[in-house]
């Protein structure tokens, strides 16, 4: 989904913590804009023991239903983290 040019200045000349969240923002806009799906919740960040983020965990959908139940799971990972 990112082959094009456009996704390079989201993120361009930025070398910063913040770097990986605008990226992992950039992609779940491009699941709902360019992939069509209708129902993208925000991204679950799956991390090591020592709190560093090693990849999102995303789920698109075209029905709420699978929306509402990954939410529910996402929620529970994110109160165990702290997030």
């Amino acid at each position: 989904m990112f082959r094009r040019p456009e996704w390079k200045a989201s993120v361009r000349c930025q070398r910063s913590f913040q770097t990986l969240p605008r990226f992992a923002e950039a992609f779940r806009e491009r699941l709902e804009k360019k992939a069509g799906f209708k129902f993208v919740p925000k991204p679950m960040p799956m991390k090591t023991k020592t709190n560093s983020i090693i990849y999102y965990l995303y789920f698109a959908s075209q029905k709420e239903a699978g929306m509402d139940i990954v939410n529910d799971i996402f929620s529970k990972y994110r109160e165990k983290q702290g997030l």
